[in-house]
């Protein structure tokens, strides 16, 4: 009997160590990526939750493998906004405002396992464009969409970045 939960529980215990790891590499791949095509395939996944808060629409000189990359991330509904804040969690969007809509919104961040949460405001007024997890700002606060991506279950910030268009019309990726 006590042999057969061992071995359970040793399975879940490897399950979770094995998302661990792969949480770890894609979280990797994705602070060090410079393409944005695959930063946004690697930031798509559910593990993460993405904070979006910008002060213009997405450029139109993009290419339609980019609208289709940001359409992916759920940034989609952005083009035209002046003003907008966006959380997708776990590939859902959990908010999104436009325009005249508030610019301020705050919730917990990320799964909660136990007693661990984290608490998140993110801001879009007097042209600051604020992401704060637990009290700290992660938003780099440039123009263009700054963008933070968090991992849901371990709770941690994988990347801060903000997305602008080059003067040929391509997504580049500034840290």
């Amino acid at each position: 009997m006590f042999k057969d939960e061992e071995l359970e529980v040793k399975e879940i215990i490897n399950e979770m160590i094995k998302n661990v790891k792969e949480g770890y590499e894609i979280g990797k791949a994705i602070s060090h990526t410079t393409n944005f095509i695959e930063w946004s395939e690697l930031v798509s996944d559910s593990r993460f939750t993405i904070f979006a808060v910008g002060s213009e629409g997405l450029p139109t000189l993009m290419s339609l493998v980019e609208r289709e990359a940001f359409a992916k991330m759920g940034l989609d509904e952005i083009q035209n906004e002046k003003s907008y804040i966006k959380v997708i969690q776990a590939g859902s969007v959990l908010y999104t405002n436009s325009g005249e809509e508030e610019k301020k919104y705050e919730g917990i961040a990320g799964t909660e396992q136990g007693e661990i949460s984290s608490n998140f405001i993110i801001e879009n007024s007097n042209e600051e464009l604020s992401i704060k997890i637990d009290g700290e700002e992660f938003s780099r606060q440039d123009e263009g969409i700054n963008v933070v991506i968090y991992e849901n279950d371990y709770h941690y910030v994988v990347d801060s970045v903000t997305l602008k268009c080059d003067e040929v019309g391509k997504i580049q990726i500034i840290r």
